[in-house]
């Protein structure tokens, strides 16, 4: 549920807030200086948005990696090291710049 701060959220994201009118009508509407506080106010809303919605999926993973015993942790060490060292293709220059390819 990212989404750019320009755009606003997608369409299909039933929990971003609606306007009543569009960042364009708005534009062409009120004197700059009125839409820049909007502007700011409003990006200020969607962050906070997304900061709360970052905090409770953020609960949410802790309270399941807490409920994983030892050998779940271990095993999903291991998966992560699978992915991230060997499935994910990067530089081979032997000088270390190991970056992975996009």
């Amino acid at each position: 549920n990212v989404f750019c701060l320009a755009c606003g959220p997608r369409e299909d994201d039933e929990a971003a807030p609606r306007l009543p009118y569009s960042l364009a009508t708005i534009t062409r509407h009120v004197p700059p200086d009125v839409f820049k506080k909007f502007d700011a106010v409003r990006i200020g809303l969607v962050e906070g948005q997304l900061e709360q919605r970052y905090e409770r999926r953020l609960d949410e993973e802790l309270r399941r990696l807490q409920a994983l015993d030892e050998a779940d942790r271990k095993l999903m060490r291991h998966v992560r090291t699978v992915q991230n060292d060997l499935l994910t293709l990067r530089c081979p220059n032997p000088s270390g710049c190991r970056q992975p390819f996009d």
